[in-house]
């Protein structure tokens, strides 16, 4: 009865184990993105070249998402609810850089277009 137990035990932690590696990996993901996006912020070139507005959206929900993280535990949420976020901030910042990349090329090109991969 004791093998069934430990391996009972073992299965349990390993779970555990797999669902804290999860969480560790989103929210070390929606770090590394939340806080590069707030350095880009003051650069006059990239982020910091944006209208008001924009700057003012993508810093909310850049620090809307350091929040969040100050906010959560390893061992009491689930990765999905992270990676929520990351996706969330990603796409923001991604309609944004089209929208400028977009006005750039207009200015740049005089009706060439430009593609960037």
């Amino acid at each position: 009865s004791s093998g069934i137990n430990a391996e009972y035990g073992g299965e349990e932690f390993a779970e555990m184990d797999k669902k804290i590696k999860e969480v560790a990996e989103a929210k070390t993901a929606l770090e590394r993105l939340a806080y590069t996006v707030k350095a880009d912020i003051s650069k006059a070139d990239g982020i910091g070249a944006w209208n008001d507005g924009d700057k003012e959206m993508i810093t909310t929900a850049t620090e809307n998402a350091i929040n969040f993280l100050d906010n959560i535990g390893l061992e009491t949420t689930d990765a999905k609810e992270i990676i929520a976020q990351e996706r969330k901030l990603n796409t923001m910042l991604s309609q944004l850089r089209m929208k400028y990349t977009k006005t750039k090329v207009k200015k740049e090109g005089e009706g060439s277009v430009r593609t960037e991969l």
